[in-house]
């Protein structure tokens, strides 16, 4: 009996494209960002299905396994042509204002890829961070620590230099 894929086969890009697009929606121009389906694979439940079967069969996905995008950029700052597959996101293709363009490189996230080309997705990415923590409460943070001191909840921890 096989054993399943390793669950970081990446066995259904589209959702994980959109779930990517989704959550970083926030730097993003909606109106120039989207999918292309036509040239992303597979797409129904049994070519996800048949995706799946190959991966048990063989430990990996093959090449064709992959999500398109077009992204647009905030701020007038361009358009970017991304592909994910199993080796994560390339840039394909880039027409930016920026200085920065990676064409053919290959990151690990989308957020990667974007905080590496656009300066409007940071400001955006800081904004909206701070935006999350504005209301936390970190509790007491003004207790100051000398050095040599060990804070109570470290109380008991061997120091490097101890024997």
């Amino acid at each position: 009996m096989s054993s399943p894929p390793p669950s970081n086969i990446l066995s259904d890009p589209v959702s994980e494209l959109a779930s990517a697009l989704q959550m970083n929606a926030f730097g993003l121009d909606a109106a120039t960002t989207s999918i292309v389906i036509e040239e992303s694979f597979p797409i129904t439940p049994e070519d996800r299905e048949r995706v799946g079967v190959e991966a048990i069969r063989t430990g990996k996905i093959g090449e064709g396994v992959t999500a398109k995008a077009k992204v647009g950029l905030m701020g007038g700052e361009g358009n970017l042509v991304i592909v994910l597959d199993r080796r994560g996101y390339t840039l394909i293709e880039a027409t930016t204002t920026t200085t920065k363009t990676y064409p053919n490189q290959t990151f690990e996230s989308l957020e990667a890829l974007l905080i590496a080309i656009s300066p409007s997705y940071v400001s955006a990415m800081t904004a909206e961070i701070q935006r999350r923590f504005a209301d936390h409460d970190f509790g007491q943070m003004d207790e100051v620590v000398e050095e040599g001191d060990v804070p109570g909840d470290l109380e008991g921890v061997r120091k490097e230099s101890e024997p």
